[in-house]
């Protein structure tokens, strides 16, 4: 598990192919923030890998400089019909992502990252990534949580729910983040 004491909350809401209306677009990865179902973790909460693999992409900026920005982007994805692959990399705020593989993982919404890590370093399971925050969605009021992507082959499980049901996933997150 990536966050220390960490559960899987089970509601669809916090799982790939949930829809988000605020832009046009679906969920692409798990919401992790609690260690019960009422309690959550502290924003700053450590962030550990849950694989080995390199660091391929560090994002450390902040896109916005002010919350118009923000609603800016949303505009524009209401227009498109859609969140493009630009905005969703914004949406995603801090990251870092670590492959593995023909395993991604993209560590999302982080307050800040491990100093250490660097773009073609190792780093091993259980290592330190990062913080987790709310960056990238602070002006729609999102509290801090860890946003996991997984992709396996360049697909995202559960995106296509005629394919797979929520309940296989909750199974597979679950194995997967050992919880």
């Amino acid at each position: 598990m990536p966050l220390k004491d960490g559960i899987i909350i089970d509601n669809e809401y916090y799982f790939p192919g949930a829809v988000r209306r605020y832009r046009n677009g679906i969920h692409q990865g798990i919401d992790l923030s609690y260690v019960s179902d009422l309690t959550r973790l502290p924003k700053g909460s450590d962030v550990h890998s849950i694989s080995d693999g390199t660091v391929v992409k560090i994002t450390e900026y902040e896109y916005y400089s002010r919350q118009r920005d923000f609603f800016n982007l949303l505009s524009q994805c209401a227009k498109e019909k859609y969140t493009n692959d630009k905005y969703l990399d914004i949406f995603r705020g801090k990251q870092v992502q670590v492959k593995s593989g023909n395993v991604l993982l993209v560590y999302c919404h982080l307050d800040g990252f491990n100093k250490k890590l660097k773009v073609g370093m190792n780093v091993k399971k259980g290592d330190l990534i990062g913080y987790m925050g709310n960056s990238g969605l602070e002006y729609i009021g999102s509290k801090p949580h860890l946003h996991l992507e997984l992709y396996y082959n360049s697909l995202i499980p559960g995106v296509n729910r005629a394919r797979t049901p929520y309940w296989f996933e909750l199974q597979l997150f679950r194995a997967i983040l050992k919880r």
